[in-house]
């Protein structure tokens, strides 16, 4: 019963309330079977994703522990966004929705605790996460990446 509930839920209607953005509609019906979570075959790889995915901050964390616990959830929910089925278009524009949300909030998280520092782990992150090509994003990283390959190949003229 509640394996059919998931995957009714996760090839019906997740997908179409991420793209309307009414995500709100899902936390309810996650959350009761979230509570199931072991009676559900793919809930670690497909539910329990929208499921962290819906629970990440809406306000930037005011403390360095605080925002070093968001900084890991933020990444491994981005990370996991890849497990979703990607293969409709509105799967595809649902988890493209997500991971552009998950990046945003990656790089204010990154911002508070670093400054304008430690970007190649940053884009080492940001890159796991699924992104649609032609989105801001991928010119960050981009630009993110041929400033640390311009970086290093600066310092190995340099030595």
């Amino acid at each position: 019963m509640f394996d059919s509930a998931h995957r009714i839920l996760l090839d019906k209607l997740a997908p179409q309330k991420i793209v309307s953005r009414e995500e709100g509609d899902l936390v309810p019906l996650l959350t009761a079977l979230q509570e199931h979570k072991y009676n559900i075959k793919n809930w670690k790889n497909e539910g329990a994703v929208y499921f962290s995915y819906l629970h990440l901050p809406s306000v930037l964390p005011q403390g360095e522990e605080e925002l070093e616990a968001a900084r890991h959830k933020i990444s491994t929910t981005g990370h996991l966004l890849n497990n979703l089925p990607y293969t409709s278009l509105t799967e595809i524009c649902a988890v493209n929705m997500m991971g552009l949300r998950t990046c945003t909030l990656l790089v204010e998280v990154w911002r508070a605790l670093f400054g304008e520092t430690e970007n190649r782990e940053l884009l080492l992150t940001m890159k796991t996460f699924p992104l649609p090509s032609d989105y801001w994003i991928n010119d960050i990283i981009t630009k993110l990446s041929s400033d640390i390959v311009s970086e290093e190949q600066l310092d190995t003229m340099v030595h």
